[in-house]
């Protein structure tokens, strides 16, 4: 009887941890949309200084407006159309960014499409291709049907050290590992965030409190 209990109380504890993933996934979206303005923003500037783009840093700006958070599927509707005629470096940020608010508002299947698609454009640099990889992964999970060990076996090279994104990376293995099934997988991925110090002390407390979750 005492394993039927052991058991129950497992399966509990990793539903609130898959839980406690999916609040906190949006957040990792953010810091990598965060993460690509500061990377990218001298190139793109120096883009607009040379070519005086005020046109399309308008347009850009327009699309952003009216919505946001409180319309995030329109608000991406209306930075994918602008993508559409952007040039380079503000057609990258606004599908990374309209993905991200297909993914605030539900539309998973929407927002995995736009990673898959940047993360397949040889024009795109490496760096960013395997960030959207990543993102792109973490969105198909929580699609219809989804093989959360396949994904999984795509983020996890982009988990190890040395790699650019590893610590997004780490934090969508740990929520695919635990839609897989894979509790103790999930636990090596969570540690590896919670116990380095080059970890966001923001990556740190929600591994731990995941961690705590899924039982440590």
């Amino acid at each position: 009887m005492s394993d039927i209990f052991t058991e129950v109380d497992e399966d509990l504890r990793r539903e609130r941890a898959k839980a406690l993933w999916k609040r906190y996934g949006r957040y990792v979206v953010a810091v990598a949309v965060i993460a690509i303005l500061a990377v990218g923003a001298h190139t793109w500037w120096r883009s607009y200084e040379q070519s005086q783009q005020l046109e399309m840093a308008d347009r850009y700006t327009a699309a952003l407006a009216g919505g946001g958070e409180s319309a995030p599927a329109e608000t991406a509707a209306r930075l994918e159309e602008f993508a559409g005629t952007a040039g380079e470096g503000y057609r990258l940020i606004a599908l990374l960014r309209a993905a991200g608010f297909y993914g605030e508002a539900g539309e998973h299947r929407a927002a995995a499409d736009i990673y898959g698609a940047i993360a397949a454009d040889q024009s795109v640099e490496t760096l960013y291709r395997d960030l959207a990889t990543i993102l792109g992964a973490g969105q198909a999970a929580q699609t219809e049907g989804a093989d959360a060990a396949a994904l999984l076996e795509e983020v996890a090279p982009h988990t190890v050290e040395g790699t650019p994104w590893r610590f997004i990376a780490l934090e969508v293995a740990a929520g695919l590992a635990l839609q897989a099934g894979k509790p103790d997988r999930a636990r090596e991925f969570l540690g590896t965030i919670a116990d380095n110090q080059e970890a966001s002390q923001q990556s740190r407390s929600r591994a731990g409190e995941i961690l705590r979750a899924v039982g440590e």
